[in-house]
């Protein structure tokens, strides 16, 4: 990709309402997708969310059919079953025939479904922030089995805490002294609390293909990671922080060249407890 920098929320996107499509956020179970290599999640022109269908399908282990002659696509998970026609009044889930008031969008080579459509298939709620452009969804199946199951192995994690750490952007600089570019994450605490040093952890996977993917911060270790997170002294309410993540381009590959990143989720947490020096 010859993409330079992502920006997750455009001006146009914020500010004009009369602009027709606006990126939004998605958020899966905590997890925030701040990469992907075809198209993001979005808001149409008639105000519907559309999500990538291949996203859900991974976070489900789904498999994913696409009959280009009849222009019919279907997802199979062990939790959702979705048949649709393009432009057809009718879609099938889990087996039953549901009218819809809106069809699937080939974005860039990739489906994009209505998220009222995978909640409604799997019995969940969603939920939209106007404020940060942030589209929620909860359900137990997420990351649990195939190729995003890391997102689910965070460990010395304080769950009874939401710590509302909000990726704004993401962008890349080049370091001389390692001679490739680093990640750098724009975040905003959208909490009311302040959080200190070393309390905020993230936790980045991004898959390249089932035995390849970089998943770093999943064990909850405020040392020993290559993310300038733990430099941060605190973060307050509504405060902006960019930092640095040593993980290079995510839209050159990550592990190997030629090898190409197809998405990323980013997780923070708050440390159930310090680990490693107290400095």
């Amino acid at each position: 990709s010859s993409l330079l920098i992502i920006h997750l929320f455009s001006p146009a996107a914020v500010f004009a309402t009369y602009y027709q499509e606006k990126e939004v956020l998605l958020k899966l179970n905590g997890a925030y997708l701040i990469y992907s290599s075809s198209s993001m999640p979005y808001i149409d022109e008639h105000s519907r969310t559309l999500v990538p269908l291949r996203i859900i399908s991974d976070a489900l282990n789904g498999t994913i059919h696409w009959n280009n002659q009849e222009k019919e696509v279907g997802m199979k998970s062990a939790t959702l079953q979705i048949t649709a026609k393009l432009n057809s009044p009718n879609i099938s889930v889990n087996g039953h025939e549901v009218k819809v008031d809106t069809s699937f969008k080939v974005k860039n080579g990739t489906v994009m479904v209505p998220i009222k459509w995978i909640a409604e298939g799997l019995g969940a709620s969603w939920s939209y922030d106007p404020q940060y452009l942030l589209v929620s969804l909860d359900h137990d199946a997420f990351f649990q089995q195939g190729k995003l199951e890391l997102m689910s192995d965070e460990e010395n994690v304080d769950r009874t805490v939401d710590v509302h750490i909000i990726p704004r952007k993401i962008s890349y600089k080049y370091d001389e002294g390692y001679n490739y570019d680093k990640l750098n994450l724009t975040i905003i605490n959208a909490s009311d609390q302040t959080f200190s040093k070393r309390q905020i952890q993230d936790h980045l996977f991004a898959p390249i293909d089932k035995e390849n993917y970089v998943n770093m911060g999943s064990k909850g270790s405020a040392i020993g990671d290559s993310s300038e997170i733990n430099l941060i002294d605190s973060i307050g309410p509504n405060e902006e922080i960019t930092y640095e993540m040593h993980i290079g381009r995510l839209d050159n590959g990550l592990l190997q060249p030629g090898w190409s990143t197809q998405y990323a989720f980013i997780r923070y947490f708050k440390l159930l407890e310090y680990v490693g020096s107290a400095d």
